[in-house]
């Protein structure tokens, strides 16, 4: 190289290092991180996009989508990884999963399910949409081993909800177990939700009634008959006999139960009503039987409901309790059990005892009995006639209420 060239190429390097490393001499349209002069033009405002799932991150800063391509990754710590990954990932990730679902291979279908049924885990108790709702879909409309995968992994949501559920409410004072339940002055063991005073007064609590399943029974007592408790216990998916309990009722409390699709059975039992309340009662699609004990309505309203509403037996009871049951289809009353704490056994009233005549009503069979003691009022005192061996002996008593939880 001659020494012309060599000077000028000398020259050429410092002068690019020194527009380098000058201060203040930055080119605006060659750095985009200049600040540009304060005499500059208006400028464009940045461009706003929408969010794309495919570009979410997950905690450690790699997209969702690095992740959903690991569920098929050759090493099983990196599947492993991968799936928990997009677990924390929540429903960031549930779009991501379906479509790896669709499309993936059978390892990648396999821990898409495991991650959408975790995922579906930690919703709230009444979300049914989210990585549940997409599961339901898939295991509905796909196809092979993506729809049977989907209808396991929903069965198994299931099952543990529901055990979820059973602790959730136990803790909020909901009881669940085997009572007895009176429906149409039968009494017989069921099993039973009861919502009462025992109750926390948590309503989100109440939110995991929709987990209770194969529980046909339910009954709210007292304080619990609330709009919005009626609002949740309508959500049980097996539920259809109702007894709403010594509380108090009007228009809004019942709309809920208007709301069900069918109630086979429906009891009032010391709920004060009146004819409005009668006829929004009569809005419930009740199929089978109503039962009115000590409710105060007018045997004219029931009479009319029971015109209103053809095929459904309705029972009206004015609430004295005896507290004896005899054997429905024979010609005597014979008692076989007394209800312990009733003004039955208080008057000493036994198993074996044979009832003829409340005050001067003949009593000859069950159902006698039950008419008699259906027109009084808690309180009202009656003579009960009985025999007892081979003597005639007779008692009177105050009724009762019926007490039954």
């Amino acid at each position: 190289m001659n020494q012309i060239a060599l000077k000028l190429l000398i020259s050429l390097v410092l002068s690019w290092s020194w527009a380098v490393s000058s201060p203040g001499q930055t080119d605006p349209a060659i750095d985009p991180t200049a600040e540009k002069p304060a005499s500059s033009p208006e400028t464009t405002p940045p461009e706003t996009t929408t969010p794309d799932t495919t570009t979410t991150r997950s905690p450690d800063s790699k997209p969702l989508s690095y992740w959903v391509e690991q569920l098929s990754n050759d090493q099983f710590h990196r599947r492993k990884l991968a799936t928990q990954k997009l677990i924390d990932a929540g429903p960031d990730s549930v779009t991501l999963l379906v479509d790896a679902m669709k499309f993936g291979d059978l390892e990648t279908v396999d821990r898409a399910v495991h991650a959408l049924s975790a995922i579906a885990l930690k919703q709230a108790p009444n979300e049914e949409d989210g990585a549940l709702g997409e599961l339901r879909t898939l295991s509905v409309h796909a196809a092979g081993s993506q729809a049977s995968l989907a209808k396991a992994a929903v069965e198994e949501i299931h099952e543990v909800r529901a055990t979820q559920a059973q602790e959730a409410l136990g803790r909020a004072g909901v009881i669940i177990g085997v009572d007895q339940f009176l429906v149409r002055a039968i009494s017989t063991p069921q099993m039973v939700v009861q919502i009462d005073e025992n109750w926390s007064g948590d309503i989100e609590s109440l939110k995991w009634l929709r987990w209770v399943r194969a529980i046909e029974f339910a009954r709210v007592k007292g304080p619990a008959v609330r709009s919005d408790v009626l609002e949740q216990l309508v959500t049980m998916p097996d539920l259809n006999t109702i007894a709403v309990v010594e509380g108090q009722v009007d228009a809004k409390t019942l709309r809920p139960l208007q709301k069900m699709k069918h109630v086979s059975s429906m009891e009032f039992r010391y709920v004060p009503l009146t004819a409005e309340l009668g006829d929004e009662i009569a809005k419930i699609p009740m199929r089978i039987s109503l039962n009115l004990m000590g409710t105060g309505i007018s045997k004219e309203k029931v009479e009319e409901m029971r015109q209103q509403l053809p095929g459904l037996t309705i029972d009206h009871r004015q609430g004295g309790f005896l507290g004896v049951s005899c054997i429905n289809g024979f010609d005597v009353c014979r008692i076989n059990e007394v209800i312990p704490g009733s003004a039955a056994e208080t008057s000493g009233l036994q198993r074996g005892d044979e009832i003829v005549q409340i005050d001067k009503t003949e009593i000859g069979k069950f159902e006698d009995l039950q008419n008699a003691i259906n027109q009084k009022v808690p309180g009202d005192e009656v003579e009960v006639k009985f025999r007892r061996g081979d003597a005639l002996e007779s008692v009177k008593l105050k009724l009762g209420k019926l007490n039954q939880r």
